[in-house]
């Protein structure tokens, strides 16, 4: 299951892909069968979360790796570079290795009235 999460070494790889609105639900579909046919076999894969953009120009791949080396030995085989020549022509995108730097929760417990930052480096602060 996908979450964002400070956990040391877990490597956050954002990729926006600019699409045709017409080619909005195909992307989603392929990105879709590719991670279930291909790129959960790899060693090091976490999770992969697809959005869309709800003006159809833009589809979203957020996926998280144990270190950017499983991340870079996946992007080097066949199997993906075939995947990513495929789309050629058809999306273009903009890929990026992340950090979670930290996250801001709500406290949900009952009476809580305030939420708290969580920094990567174990820092947290009360509002």
């Amino acid at each position: 299951m996908a979450a964002i999460s400070k956990t040391p070494r877990i490597v956050t790889v954002i990729n926006v892909f600019f699409i045709d609105p017409g080619c909005q639900r195909w992307l989603v579909d392929a990105l879709l069968d590719e991670s279930e046919k291909i790129m959960h076999k790899f060693p090091g894969f976490i999770s992969l979360s697809v959005h869309r953009s709800t003006d159809g120009r833009r589809v979203v791949s957020y996926s998280q790796w144990r270190a950017r080396e499983d991340f870079e030995r996946m992007t080097q085989s066949i199997e993906a570079r075939a995947f990513m020549e495929s789309l050629s022509g058809i999306a273009d995108s903009d890929v990026h290795v992340y950090e979670v730097v930290g996250t801001f929760e709500a406290n949900l417990q009952p009476g809580a009235d305030h939420a708290n930052w969580i920094y990567a480096d174990q820092h947290e602060r009360r509002n």
